[in-house]
């Protein structure tokens, strides 16, 4: 190159711009990719909090309610005697039967209660039933028509020993302990059992 001649780089071109904006775009594009990504993250973090917590409430809610009305109407010493609670109770239990069904309350929870259920409920066995003797009071069949949730959870197929599951011999307390439990793992097999899936008939 001559002496005293100046030297001009040569202009930028359109390409070599389009290129610069172009990696721009692909920075700036996974940079906004990975904020989304965060936040979608926690989202799914918090909803699985948030749900986890309200399972929790409901199932707080759900027991101390049935406990309240148990208390306060439906314990051994205030139906003794007391023949028009029958209904009420029937009610009652075809509640906590739907509370099972749902998951509500937990399965130990639910087996303690079913237990406190033999006292009182009628145990089907075709047609017929097995603790008339033993219950605190009568409930008939015709109380129980409007109630299919709880013809379905105490409809029993096995066979059982009622004066053993039912019996105030202290000598006796751990074979009626092994009675009841079996017949309270039918009922509660009955209740968790699927309702029948019938196919989608268009009208």
């Amino acid at each position: 190159m001559p002496s005293g001649t100046l030297c001009i780089p040569p202009p930028q071109t359109n390409q070599h711009n389009n290129i610069m904006d172009l990696d721009y775009l692909v920075k700036y594009s996974e940079l906004i990719y990975n904020i989304f990504a965060i936040l979608a993250f926690g989202s799914i973090i918090w909803g699985f909090y948030s749900y986890t917590v309200n399972k929790k409430q409901l199932y707080g809610t759900t027991m101390s309610r049935c406990i309240d009305i148990y208390r306060e109407q439906f314990i051994p010493s205030k139906l003794a005697g007391h023949e028009h609670l029958a209904s009420d109770y029937i009610d009652f239990v075809n509640e906590e039967l739907f509370y099972f069904e749902k998951k509500f309350i937990p399965k130990d929870i639910m087996i303690e209660w079913m237990d406190g259920m033999l006292n009182h409920v009628p145990i089907f066995k075709e047609g017929k039933i097995m603790n008339g003797a033993y219950c605190f009071y009568k409930i008939t069949e015709d109380d129980l028509s409007d109630y299919p949730r709880v013809r379905k959870a105490f409809n029993i197929k096995k066979k059982y020993d009622f004066d053993t599951i039912y019996s105030t011999d202290y000598t006796q307390r751990e074979k009626r302990r092994k009675e009841r439990d079996q017949l309270i793992k039918e009922i509660v097999a009955n209740v968790q059992k699927e309702k029948k899936k019938f196919p989608f008939i268009p009208v």
